[in-house]
């Protein structure tokens, strides 16, 4: 079933598309709007769709506008352009449209445009389960269309970890033996970090496309573009309460009164991170229930 949004100033022509996509048993309208801002703030907060449907001449912002800041927020919505006016078929395509419509929509030309969804939705549906997901909330995993990665020692997991708490920003070698060979004397850590990362790396091999261990002057970084529990709850608990979806509050919850960070594992680095965390969740929810 594609979740589906339309947006055009025109109330008619909003129902009369909407009249025309309820007639598809794997199409489902989840939101309509005459206004692009209030579109745009909606998504913000954190509809999730698989497709909008949107006219491009709109007062304000157009609709070539509004693909953009679609993509910037999730690359994986399609974009299908209806509207009256032919001339804008190229810039369309420009920004990477999944389909051009012209007004009226004709119901023959309608059902290419959902084949072309449905084809398009099952390549992404595909490729997201390859993709690996890196989680926090109990313990640290990061799984895989193939299963949860072993790791060769407690320690490799520990640095992937560590590098993961700091996603956003390189962390200097020192760092990393402060936090994991506290009492080590430097020669000897300096040797069990560089073993340890080439541990580490031989473990993420399969998911190089994905997940990546850099390092540059004394400097290391771990890059992943996969998804990030940890990520997500950061980009969601730094949002206004107010502007949160009621999907995205109930996964909040489900954080904030569920396992703590990284809490299995015991790692002393943690600590102060996870008390943040919850902290910036308590903000929303309340504490935690005695």
């Amino acid at each position: 079933m594609l979740k589906a949004a339309i947006l055009d100033d025109e109330p008619l022509a909003v129902k009369n598309l909407k009249f025309l996509l309820e007639k598809y048993d794997n199409i489902d309208v989840v939101h309509d709007d005459t206004s692009p801002d209030r579109f745009l703030s909606v998504m913000k907060s954190g509809l999730k769709i698989d497709v909008v449907f949107v006219d491009i001449r709109m007062p304000g912002i157009s609709g070539l506008d509004v693909a953009r800041a679609v993509a910037e927020m999730d690359g994986d919505v399609a974009v299908v352009f209806c509207t009256a006016h032919d001339e804008y078929a190229l810039p369309a395509f420009d920004v990477n449209a999944t389909d051009y419509l012209l007004k009226p929509v004709d119901r023959d030309r309608l059902d290419k445009t959902v084949a072309r969804l449905l084809k398009k939705a099952n390549i992404s549906s595909f490729r997201r389960r390859l993709i690996p997901r890196m989680l926090c909330l109990g313990k640290f995993e990061i799984e895989t269309s193939q299963g949860t990665i072993r790791w060769p020692s407690r320690k490799s997991e520990e640095v992937v970890a560590f590098l993961h708490q700091n996603y956003d920003k390189s962390v200097h070698k020192e760092q990393i033996i402060e936090n994991l060979w506290p009492d080590s004397d430097l020669s000897a850590a300096l040797v069990n970090l560089q073993s340890t990362i080439y541990r580490a790396r031989k473990a993420l091999a399969p998911l190089s496309g994905f997940v990546q261990i850099t390092y540059h002057k004394d400097y290391y970084r771990l890059m992943f573009s996969g998804y990030s529990e940890l990520a997500e709850m950061e980009r969601i608990s730094a949002m206004r309460p107010k502007s949160i979806a009621p999907e995205l509050a109930s996964r909040l919850e489900k954080w904030h009164y569920g396992n703590s960070y990284l809490e299995a594992n015991g790692w002393l680095w943690s600590y102060p991170y996870a008390a943040m965390l919850e902290k910036k969740l308590s903000a929303y929810l309340g504490p935690y229930p005695d």
